[in-house]
């Protein structure tokens, strides 16, 4: 009786911390959407062919990876006000660590 107790115990303790682990890896971006927000910051979300978008990810991605980008979730962070024109953000939201790591 005591080993079919602690088998059920054991099974059970591991469900538990899988259940665990796996809400520790949850979707962070409506964190950071909210962060920008507090900051003043207009968010929206946008594509990889959207006027303000394109120039911008041109600056910093090679063509390939330009065309790849266009599968992701991008957030366009814009400050309020026309002092802040400078201060755009580009969030490209990548479903796992082995995609970002593909993509660069």
């Amino acid at each position: 009786m005591k080993p079919t107790m602690l088998k059920i115990a054991s099974a059970a303790l591991v469900c538990l911390m899988l259940f665990s682990l796996a809400s520790c890896s949850s979707d962070k971006s409506s964190a950071v959407e909210k962060a920008f927000t507090d900051e003043g910051y207009d968010v929206t979300k946008a594509d990889a062919n959207n006027e303000t978008v394109k120039p911008l990810l041109g600056l910093l991605l090679n063509e390939e990876q330009m065309e790849s980008v266009s599968e992701y979730e991008i957030m366009l962070c814009v400050p309020e006000g026309l002092l802040n024109v400078g201060n755009t953000a580009i969030v490209i939201k990548f479903p796992s660590a082995g995609d970002l790591k593909d993509f660069l």
